[in-house]
């Protein structure tokens, strides 16, 4: 019985992976736009993001840094602790999650 969870999770998981990347993206990527788009103007520090991964990874820094590159988020200090730096999603990561969700998964 494991043995059949773990082969449904390692399948599922490579149909994620092929979904994603024509988008790009990786699988920690595609799960921090997501996190973020639930805060979309206020945003999330890195902290706040680890804490609600799906699989909690020390490199988030690395995975928003990534982000940034491909202008798919922002940085900004947060207002009420200026030491403190939020990372926010841009309009166009809204477009390419609702174009990712609408993607058929493949039978």
């Amino acid at each position: 019985m494991v043995f059949n969870i773990l082969s449904t999770i390692i399948g599922l998981h490579s149909i994620v992976l092929e979904q994603l990347k024509p988008f790009n993206l990786t699988l920690h990527q595609f799960n921090v736009l997501k996190i973020m788009r639930g805060k979309y103007s206020e945003g999330y520090c890195n902290k706040e993001i680890a804490q609600r991964m799906i699989n909690i990874t020390s490199n988030v820094a690395r995975i928003v840094d990534k982000l940034v590159e491909k202008k798919w988020v922002n940085r900004f200090a947060d207002k009420g602790d200026r030491r403190r730096v939020k990372i926010s999603i841009t309009e166009t990561v809204n477009t390419l999650l609702d174009e990712i969700e609408k993607k058929p998964f493949p039978k």
